[in-house]
């Protein structure tokens, strides 16, 4: 797209980019759902916009060069459009950004919620109302269940972070641990089932501490069992949650169909020495006894975890502890990050710091045994009846059109069908693999 003209026909295009954790683009949703309600026109951020929201991440220095990458590309694609910055890096660094001149408004995390209001004040300020006409094709023709990659519905249920652990700077960015109340999320699970979401994932910054300031003790299990009993909604996912934090009561609940067969539990280390120097609140012993409860009460069950190489003092021995911890526990998927300190936290201010070329090859050892792990559960699957989101079409193949979509238990299967329908759920049984994806056949 050019400049603005003020008869264009194209006012009010607006697309969100997201960046980072499943909690900004759960944000990301809502206020792309908010700015519809009002009359902007949602568009891929790709297909060319008069606003651009930018939803950052600030887990590392990577996430921060990317955020400041998109801008540009963004501003390059539409030097006429509005660019508003959002999100962790929005609130940890404002000066960085507001220091670019693609950079037009930079709204920090804790006046996210107030992204619509400025997004059209600055619109109004600038080119006047919004047109009715454009609010009303907007209001008549926007299904948001019909968007590409919306098959699933995330559900924010809580914000920030009370635990400081020494690596990270969420809690900077988010501020301290915040709940929606149980009753806001029941009659948003049925606004998404109503709208036609099958799936929804349970989204936050520490969900398995759900509702932790109201009585110092989590309700993450009473949320799951109302949303089971006080919602249609067919499919239930769980987003990361802390081992320590995990409620084994929620085992208990998995005879139900509903429940995701996921789990993703952050390990960090296999050493109890760099556990304890990360602050974390779990030992090695707790985690081996966590995943082993899970794999005996939920068969077949998706088990992964994050790990963190090279963490300040971490040692030879102590990395062959995590390695070895993660030869023992096979899990289904492993994310491998290098230790990238972060100003304001307390492990930027370690002396002992480990070397680039140390963390390389430490990474590399594990990526490779992560991918090993990572195909033995898929090969386990083959022969076993899997329920399967659908997200889209695939490629095409000998028997006609295919299909691509995300089991229960998290992993990526490629079917044929004549039809099937974008977020609707499809039983197959797998019958091989090819490469990261499951094939499988409608049951």
């Amino acid at each position: 797209m050019g400049e603005f003209s003020p008869n264009s026909q194209r006012l009010c295009r607006f697309a969100v980019a997201t960046l980072g954790c499943r909690l900004n683009q759960a944000e990301s949703d809502e206020l792309e759902r908010r700015l519809a309600a009002v009359g902007l026109m949602p568009v891929e951020p790709e297909d060319g916009a008069d606003v651009y929201v930018v939803n950052t991440c600030t887990v590392t220095h990577i996430a921060d060069r990317k955020a400041r990458h998109l801008i540009r590309q963004l501003k390059r694609s539409n030097p006429g459009a509005i660019v508003v910055v959002t999100g962790c890096y929005a609130q940890v660094a404002p000066g960085e950004l507001l220091a670019m001149p693609e950079v037009d408004l930079l709204v920090p995390n804790r006046e996210k919620d107030r992204l619509p209001e400025i997004v059209l004040g600055e619109w109004e300020q600038r080119f006047g109302p919004v047109p009715t006409r454009l609010g009303d094709l907007a209001a008549a023709a926007y299904t948001w269940a019909d968007r590409p990659g919306h098959a699933r519905a995330l559900l924010k249920i809580q914000d920030g972070c009370n635990y400081v652990c020494a690596f990270c700077i969420v809690p900077r960015a988010r501020g301290r641990h915040r709940s929606v109340p149980l009753p806001e999320l029941t009659e948003k699970t049925r606004q998404f089932a109503a709208a036609g979401f099958e799936e929804v994932v349970l989204t936050g910054v520490c969900i398995g501490a759900y509702g932790l300031e109201w009585d110092g003790r989590s309700h993450f299990y009473e949320l799951v069992c109302a949303l089971l009993e006080q919602t249609p909604i067919r499919r239930i996912r769980f987003s990361s949650i802390d081992p320590a934090d995990f409620d084994l009561r929620l085992l208990d609940l998995f005879p139900s169909e509903r429940l995701c067969r996921h789990f993703h539990l952050p390990l960090q280390s296999g050493s109890d020495r760099v556990l304890a120097r990360m602050r974390r609140r779990y030992t090695v012993g707790q985690y081996r006894e966590l995943v082993a409860a899970i794999r005996s009460r939920v068969p077949g069950a998706f088990v992964a975890a994050d790990v963190i190489v090279g963490f300040p003092g971490e040692s030879e021995a102590d990395f062959e502890a995590t390695y070895r911890l993660c030869q023992e526990l096979e899990f289904a998927g492993l994310h491998v990050f290098r230790y990238s300190p972060r100003p304001g936290t307390l492990a930027a201010r370690f002396p002992d710091q480990v070397s680039e070329g140390v963390k390389k090859a430490r990474s590399e050892r594990l990526i490779a045994l992560a991918e090993e792990s990572a195909a033995a559960f898929r090969r386990s699957q083959v022969g076993q009846v899997l329920e399967v989101i659908v997200e889209g079409p695939a490629e095409a193949g000998p028997e006609g059109r295919w299909w691509e979509g995300l089991a229960d238990n998290y992993l990526r299967v490629r079917f044929p069908a004549t039809e099937a329908a974008v977020g609707r759920l499809r039983r197959v049984r797998v019958t091989g693999c090819e490469g990261d994806l499951l094939v499988a056949h409608p049951v």
